[in-house]
């Protein structure tokens, strides 16, 4: 069976669900991918026990199904440079022919494992470029820690699904404007950061969010569906912020200030010491110390605030550069609050000053 596609259509497709697809598993065909064509759609499928993630786009074929090899059919697809691909579907193999010559995978006899998808129910349309970035923002406080769990925590809300995520260092919360489908219903599933991620490479200009009837979630980017049991939680509190200091600046004039204040912090501890006059950031270090002041109005008690300046950074680049944000201080043992108007929030951990 033979079939012409576009060779970048094929390749985003297979780039959308590689990263669902694990590299070792105890069911070893999962580490390939699993192509169908029921005769008018192309549809690829990866799953890593965890998540499924199919593609699907329009493709008129004869009907097949095969297992194979992803990262080698992306290598394949990246050194293609005709517009077009012939694929030859035979018993064993996986044919990619261009006017340069062709490459064979062999293709997998095993049986594809019974996909774990939920019977998804009610739903939430928001708009993609808002759920990308309330990724970002939510992937910066998820951290590296052993013994924390990554993932990002999915609620409904009044109008809103709520976004949070947390490493016991900073908090991110993002309420995104969210139609409902069926109605008011209160849900919240821990969604794993992997998925998360592969969500945001659909090609939607919307983001369908469903809930199961018996917990699980599908997440559904264009032509990208993602079906992942999750875990049940209690909803996240936001907390509360009563600024004793309020500053607003926009975010590319607070990095690259970061970035000149970063050079000399050996241990991670970054000074902002809030004036009338603006902010004055300053790190120290066994060859030397610097100081930058970023002037903007700040307004209430003032004073100074120590932290993880890598935490800020990522922070404060996760909400745009163009972004206007504010940034809030409670006074001694406080958290440092970075805020959007549109009501997305990050809060960092102060360090002790005796820590350093």
């Amino acid at each position: 069976m033979i079939f012409r596609i576009g060779r970048t259509s094929l390749l985003d497709a297979v780039s959308a669900v590689l990263p669902i697809v694990p590299r070792r598993a105890s069911v070893e065909v999962l580490t390939h991918m699993r192509v169908v064509g029921d005769g008018s759609t192309l549809s690829l499928t990866a799953d890593d026990r965890q998540s499924v993630c199919i593609h699907s786009q329009p493709l008129e074929c004869e009907p097949f199904e095969v297992i194979i090899d992803p990262r080698k059919l992306s290598k394949i697809l990246g050194e293609v440079t005709d517009g077009d691909v012939e694929i030859e579907v035979d018993e064993g193999s996986f044919v990619v022919r261009d006017s340069a010559g062709e490459c064979v995978l062999l293709t997998r006899a095993e049986d594809w494992p019974a996909a774990n998808v939920i019977d998804a129910c009610p739903g939430w349309t928001i708009d993609a470029p808002d759920f990308e970035r309330a990724f970002r923002l939510c992937r910066c406080s998820v951290g590296d820690f052993e013994n924390t769990v990554k993932a990002i925590q999915v609620s409904t809300g009044d109008g809103v699904l709520l976004f949070s995520s947390t490493d016991g260092h900073r908090i991110s919360y993002c309420p995104v404007p969210a139609e409902s489908t069926s109605g008011d219903f209160d849900c919240t599933v821990l969604v794993p950061v992997s998925t998360m991620a592969a969500a945001t490479k659909g090609d939607g200009q919307t983001v369908v969010v469903n809930f199961g009837d018996s917990g699980g979630i599908r997440i559904r980017n264009g032509s990208l569906s993602i079906f992942t049991p999750g875990l049940n939680c209690r909803k996240a509190r936001r907390l509360a912020v009563s600024p004793d200091v309020t500053v607003s600046i926009v975010a590319g004039d607070l990095v690259s200030a970061l970035k000149r204040s970063m050079v000399f912090s050996d241990d991670d501890f970054l000074d902002l010491d809030f004036s009338p006059t603006g902010i004055l950031l300053a790190s120290s270090g066994q060859s030397g110390n610097a100081s930058t002041h970023v002037g903007c109005a700040c307004s209430g008690k003032l004073g100074p605030i120590t932290v993880n300046p890598h935490y800020v950074l990522e922070a404060i680049t996760a909400f745009g550069l163009l972004t206007e944000v504010r940034l809030h201080y409670a006074g001694e043992g406080s958290p440092l609050f970075i805020t959007t108007d549109d009501g997305f929030e990050y809060a960092i951990a102060a360090i002790a000053r005796s820590a350093q």
